[in-house]
């Protein structure tokens, strides 16, 4: 496991990418469950973009958290009440996805039942 909680979400990523993953036929086989791939370059560009954020608003508003697993749903709840004073709803619904599928990712890729979001 990485030493650092940037290092732990993006070693979950990247864990999760694997090229030439069919999307489609992926649904088919599994249903409409979330899944734990990260299918296109886009999306984990994205997806290491928004860890990167949240990693930095983590290190200024909770220094402590410096494992997945010390993540909480407050916490992120906090941080997407604090990103909605500054950012349209379109990108806080963008966020909320982003977080959920990190949470798939790390749940999967360090064997842990975490929840980052609040439902």
């Amino acid at each position: 496991m990485a030493k650092n909680l940037r290092g732990q979400f993006n070693w979950a990523i990247n864990s999760n990418f694997q090229e030439g993953i069919d999307k489609h036929a992926d649904k088919r086989n599994n249903g409409w469950k979330a899944s734990e791939h990260v299918y296109s370059y886009t999306s984990r560009k994205n997806l290491l973009d928004f860890s990167k954020t949240l990693n930095n608003w983590i290190k200024q508003n909770a220094p402590e958290i410096n494992r997945v697993e010390k993540l909480t749903p407050e916490v992120t709840q906090k941080f997407l009440q604090e990103k909605a004073e500054s950012c349209t709803q379109k990108t806080i619904n963008a966020y909320s996805s982003y977080l959920r599928k990190l949470e798939i990712l790390t749940n999967n890729t360090y064997n842990q039942e975490l929840a980052y979001k609040i439902f």
